[in-house]
Parts: C-alpha cells; structure tokens; sequence
C-alpha cells in the first residue's frame, strides 16, 4: 500500500521529468494566489478528500495546471489548449506505467478552463 506521502513523490516525480512543466506544489488551492516563485507552467495538487474501505484507500485530487499568460490574453487559446496536453500526459503516466498495478484512475474526469488574474495572470 501507498502512502499520501508516495503519492504526492510520484506526482512530483511527474513534473520533474515532463519537459514542460516547471513547477510543482502540493498545497491547498485556496493559497494559489499567496504562493511565491513560482516557474510555470505549474502542476499544483491538492486532497479533495480520502474515504477507506477494508484494504482501499481512495483518493480525489484537485489538478491544476496553469501557465502565464500575456496581459492582451493573445497567448490564451494556446495556454488552455498546453495546459489540457499536459492534463492528458498526466491522466496517461498513472493509466500506462507500473502504477496502474496499485491505482485504478476513474476513466471520466472533467477539467474546466480557466483564466484569473492573480499576482501571476494564468489560464
């Protein structure tokens, strides 16, 4: 069995070895706009929430995965459309390597769009 804390590595593990992400931060994402240096793209992941069942842990994560965009917003449709690619390779690292042995990724899960202006302007 898994530890939150193996978890959590093997999604840092993720966005150290993807080439386009530059960042990772285990945090609640009600402190997103207080976190500092950040380099995006960003992978942030936060605990929904845990429920356990005899031998079964079960997990629902928060993903996010964001990028700086310009003041004008002319890069947006390309960071959104990034952001989704770099969603779906990691949907795909927990479904295709030796971890799909000890988790089992719902195959429907929904990710919404999104551009704020926080210290940082993302989408």
């Amino acid at each position: 069995m898994y530890t939150l804390n193996n978890i959590i590595q093997f999604q840092q593990d993720f966005a150290t070895n993807h080439r386009q992400i530059n960042s990772f931060i285990f945090a609640p994402t009600s402190e997103f706009d207080s976190l500092e240096q950040i380099k995006y793209p960003l992978l942030l992941v936060d605990v929904e929430s845990c429920s356990q069942k005899e031998q079964e842990e079960n997990f629902v994560f928060r993903v996010i995965i964001c990028d700086q965009i310009k003041p004008d917003l002319r890069n947006e449709q390309d960071v959104l459309s990034d952001c989704k690619l770099m969603l779906n390779d990691f949907v795909a690292y927990f479904r295709q390597t030796k971890f799909s042995e000890y988790f089992s990724i719902e195959t429907d899960f929904s990710s919404d769009c999104f551009t704020k202006g926080f210290a940082d302007r993302i989408s």
